[in-house]
């Protein structure tokens, strides 16, 4: 795993990358909905992440930042 620093208005973010492996079909339907969407690919599956973390609980993104 990858770790990488970067500075979001004036706050320093860090950042960990990973792999994620897809099939072909699945891999280019991501790419035209984020390319639907204005938004790189990467953006486009984090929100995702994000959405769906916040509809299983309100909670859970608070409890992960602590």
């Amino acid at each position: 795993m990858n770790v990488i620093w970067y500075c979001v208005h004036k706050e320093v973010v860090l950042l960990k990358t990973f792999t994620l492996r897809m099939e072909d079909d699945l891999h280019k339907t991501v790419k035209l909905k984020s390319v639907e969407s204005g938004i790189p690919m990467q953006e486009y599956i984090i929100n995702l992440i994000k959405k769906d973390i916040e509809e299983a609980s309100p909670n859970t993104e608070q409890k992960a930042k602590k």
